[in-house]
C-alpha cells in the first residue's frame, strides 16, 4: 500500500498573482471588474498512457522536454501527470498496444522523466493517481487466443487483458463485488446487503485518503483531490455507469469535513458544461470547499469540436470567485508528439484558450 501511496505525494505550491499599476500602487478595482480581469491558475493534465497508445513511435525524453517548454510558453503553471505503474514499467497491456509498452520501457519511469523536464522549465507537478483504475475494462472472451496469451485474471465472460502489475499479481485485492475483504468487515457476512457493502467500501476508501494525507503532509506536500461530480449523486449519467465503482458510498462531504483536500478539482465528463453550471450538487460541493478556503480548480475536457466555446467557458469560470484555476484536460487531445522529438499544439484555438485563462499576454494598464 505504501508503494501506491507514495505516488500521491504532490510537489506543487500555488502562486499568487500580483497586479500593480505603472506608478507602483495597487489598482482599485470593483469586484465585478476584478472578476473579469483576474488570471486563473492554468494547469495541464496528462493521462500519459493515452499519449503513448496514440503515438505510433516511441515517446522520448526529448518529447517530454519539448512538451514542458510549449506548455510553459503559453502560460501553464502546473502539470498533473497520471501514474500508471510508471515505476514498475507501466500497466500490462495487450500486444495490440505495444506502443505503450515500448514507450514505458524506453523512458524507464515516465513520471520521473516528466518531473525533471517540468522542473527544468519552472513548472510544478502533481502525481495524479486514480485508485479505481487499476485495470481497464478490456476483456478477451473465455477460450480465445488473446485470453490465453494475455489474460491476467478471470472476469465474467473472459479474462482481463489490461491491468496494473500489482493487481495482476494480487487479483484478490480487485474488489469494485462481495469480496472476502469486504465481507470480513460486516457483523453478519451471511446476510450482506448492498447498503452495508457500500458503507464498508466507502469507509475503507475514506481511510485510504486519510492515510494518504498523513504521508503527504509528513513530506511537506499538498494533496489535491478530484471530485468526480458525475458520480457524486444517486443517479449517475448513463454513459458513465461503467466508469465508477458500484456499491460504494462516496463520502465526499466527510472528506471536506476532515480537511483532506489542500486543493480540489471539479471534474466532469457525462454532463455538459452548461448542465454543470446549473447543477445543484456541483454548486453544493464548490460552496463547501470555498467556505473552507480550499482552492478549487475546474477541469475541462478540451475537445476540438468545442473550440468555438473555449473562451466563453473560461470567462464563465473566471467570473465565479469560488474557482482559483483551470485544468486543461487532457494533453493527448491538444498536443502532437512528432517524429523529430518535438511536441506541437494541434490547433491554434487551444493556445489562445490557455493564454486567455492565464492572461499571459495581457498588457496591464493604469487606471
Amino acid at each position: 500500500m505504501r508503494q501506491l501511496l507514495r505516488f500521491l505525494l504532490l510537489t506543487v505550491l500555488c502562486s499568487s498573482i500580483d497586479v500593480k499599476r505603472s506608478d507602483g500602487h495597487e489598482p482599485v478595482l470593483d469586484e465585478q471588474q476584478a472578476r473579469k480581469t483576474r488570471s486563473l491558475h492554468a494547469c495541464a493534465l496528462s493521462d500519459f498512457v493515452d499519449e503513448a497508445s496514440g503515438t505510433k513511435h516511441k515517446i522520448t525524453k526529448s518529447h517530454l522536454r519539448s512538451l514542458m517548454q510549449i506548455l510553459k510558453g503559453v502560460g501553464i503553471k502546473t502539470v498533473s501527470w497520471a501514474y500508471y505503474a510508471d515505476a514498475d514499467g507501466g500497466h500490462l497491456v495487450p500486444m495490440s498496444m505495444q506502443s505503450v509498452t515500448n514507450t514505458y520501457q524506453h523512458l524507464g519511469n515516465p513520471l520521473a522523466t516528466a518531473v525533471a523536464a517540468a522542473h527544468a522549465e519552472g513548472l510544478d507537478v502533481f502525481g495524479y493517481f486514480k485508485p479505481y483504475e487499476m485495470g481497464v475494462s478490456m476483456v478477451s472472451p473465455a477460450g480465445s487466443k488473446e485470453a490465453q496469451e494475455e489474460g491476467h485474471f478471470d472476469l465474467i465472460g473472459g479474462k482481463l487483458v489490461w491491468a496494473d502489475p500489482f493487481v495482476a499479481q494480487h487479483p484478490q485485492y480487485c474488489i469494485y463485488g462481495y469480496n472476502q475483504a469486504v465481507l470480513a468487515r460486516l457483523e453478519n457476512p451471511q446476510d450482506a446487503t448492498p447498503v452495508q457493502i457500500a458503507q464498508v467500501r466507502g469507509d475503507a476508501y475514506t481511510e485510504f485518503l486519510v492515510k494518504s494525507k498523513e504521508i503527504i503532509k509528513a513530506r511537506g506536500k499538498k494533496m489535491r483531490l478530484n471530485f468526480e461530480v458525475d458520480s457524486l449523486r444517486e443517479r449517475i449519467p448513463a454513459n458513465r455507469l461503467l466508469a465508477y465503482p458500484a456499491n460504494m458510498d462516496v463520502q465526499w462531504k466527510r472528506w471536506i469535513e476532515l480537511n483532506l483536500p489542500d486543493e480540489a478539482v471539479i471534474r466532469h465528463y457525462g454532463f455538459s458544461f452548461d448542465q454543470l453550471m446549473k447543477d445543484a450538487r456541483t454548486a453544493e460541493i464548490v460552496a463547501l470547499l470555498h467556505k473552507r478556503r480550499i482552492p478549487v480548480f475546474f477541469n475541462r475536457y478540451m475537445r476540438s469540436y468545442d473550440k468555438h466555446r473555449f473562451l466563453n467557458d473560461i470567462d464563465t469560470i473566471r467570473s465565479r470567485p469560488e474557482y482559483t484555476g483551470y485544468v486543461f484536460y487532457e494533453v493527448y487531445s491538444y498536443v502532437s508528439y512528432n517524429a523529430d522529438g518535438t511536441c506541437t499544439f494541434k490547433y491554434p484555438e487551444i493556445t489562445k484558450a490557455i493564454r486567455h485563462a492565464a492572461q499571459s499576454d495581457r498588457i496591464h494598464k493604469s487606471h
